[in-house]
């Protein structure tokens, strides 16, 4: 049976338009600031269906004897996994290849639409495990939570944590459990779970603590499940705004927002950022920028240059001297300067650096991690465009980086120069 279907794959032929169409619909939006180039003919490799051809090109055909390939580029550099096994944009671009072959022999039937919608989580599944069982089991825990996600318990939206690991093991089918009611409430999305076997059964269930040190690429609310995962386990997470988030090896590699699937390169996004210098400050703000998207509560943050501090140019931007944390001049600066203390921004608990950035309007911090207002209200200059949020972005970007965080998840960052407002971010998340 698996011969008929493994030649059934090898003979369904996807045509070069269909294929360039797949690329642009469910890979490049998994691939922020990457393009299609025209078919170049024959690919650079007979034998395989995914190539490097330099840093910041792959070369993708959808079978080893296909006599066109298409090229995928841009400015920032593709990865391989790493040594720590990090999920990286060739994992990405293989599970792609792959995920199309599967459902190549059903492309030009009837039922093509239903198909193709669900590529998006075949190409996750498989960027995050190429073992079959496993696989299987993610892509049947995901499907699950998309139908949680989709309806309530006693009015209340349902959240769920599931965790798959790499052994066999269990009697009870994760499926037949979670046909039952109760299995929408067994688990609470982020720091109680359910273990299943990469075989699809239930193995254990777990009360999951905070680490010591927090993962800095996981919202610190799953702190406890991005643990877990360490070692090659996979943790999902089905929070209650519906989204679904996939776990490995301690930091958020997929989300999946209003059915649409995004990867999340953590480390180039610290390189975008250009400043300040000290990469730990960078990461200390990227892991607090993390932390409020998930929470919903939105955030609008400004890294301030040396230049800028020292001068006190940034003052510009925040006209009002009571928003100023130093000056002590309202109850809210007198009260945070009291409990910020003598701390940098990347000392502070991520927990209260969170419910700083949730106050209305921007948090700016200088390039040694002083932190400089809260909550302040901004002079937007002329000729900004979007929202309130997106306007006081840009105009931080000019003392430095100016960071968005949408209520609705988004993140976005902004570099100028003086006088220039940015049309187009450094770096996007989700």
């Amino acid at each position: 049976m698996k011969a008929h279907r493994k030649a059934r794959r090898e003979q369904a032929v996807v045509s070069e338009s269909k294929f360039k169409k797949l690329i642009k619909k469910n890979l490049l939006p998994l691939l922020p600031g990457a393009c299609l180039k025209a078919s170049t003919g024959k690919g650079p490799n007979s034998r395989t269906t995914v190539t490097f051809r330099g840093p910041c090109t792959l070369s993708l055909k959808p079978t080893p004897k296909s006599v066109f390939h298409f090229e995928v580029t841009r400015s920032q550099p593709f990865a391989k996994a790493s040594a720590r096994e990090q999920v990286a944009e060739y994992n990405l671009a293989q599970s792609f290849v792959q995920s199309v072959q599967a459902i190549a022999p059903g492309l030009g039937e009837v039922f093509e639409t239903d198909i193709v919608k669900g590529l998006g989580r075949r190409i996750v599944a498989g960027a995050i495990k190429q073992d079959a069982r496993q696989r299987r089991t993610v892509l049947t825990i995901m499907d699950q939570m998309t139908r949680w996600a989709a309806r309530s318990y006693e009015g209340k939206p349902i959240s769920a944590a599931m965790g798959v690991n790499e052994d066999r093991g269990g009697d009870v089918e994760f499926r037949e459990t979670c046909n039952a009611d109760f299995a929408a409430v067994l688990t609470n999305g982020s720091d109680t779970m359910i273990e299943c076997s990469a075989d699809g059964k239930i193995r254990s269930y777990h009360a999951l603590a905070a680490p010591a040190i927090l993962p800095e690429y996981a919202p610190h609310r799953l702190a406890g499940l991005a643990e877990w995962s360490k070692g090659g386990k996979i943790g999902l997470s089905l929070n209650r705004s519906g989204e679904i988030l996939v776990l490995k090896h301690s930091r958020l590699v997929f989300v999946c927002r209003r059915g649409k699937w995004s990867f999340l390169t953590h480390e180039p996004i610290i390189t975008q950022m250009g400043c300040p210098q000290s990469r730990a400050i960078r990461r200390a703000v990227y892991s607090s920028a993390l932390d409020a998207s998930f929470a919903r509560t939105g955030a609008c943050i400004g890294i301030v240059t040396s230049g800028y501090v020292a001068n006190n140019a940034w003052k510009a931007a925040v006209p009002k001297t009571a928003d100023h944390l130093q000056a002590l001049e309202s109850p809210k600066t007198a009260a945070l300067a009291q409990m910020i203390g003598c701390n940098k921004f990347q000392e502070l608990d991520r927990r209260f650096r969170q419910e700083l950035l949730a106050i209305d309007g921007a948090t700016l911090i200088g390039h040694d991690g002083t932190v400089l207002a809260v909550g302040a209200i901004l002079k937007i200059e002329g000729g900004s465009t979007g929202g309130g949020r997106l306007a006081a972005a840009q105009t931080l970007s000019q003392y430095g980086l100016g960071i968005k965080v949408s209520q609705d998840g988004p993140i976005q960052g902004f570099r100028s120069e003086p006088g220039v407002l940015p049309s187009e971010p450094v770096f996007s998340v989700m």
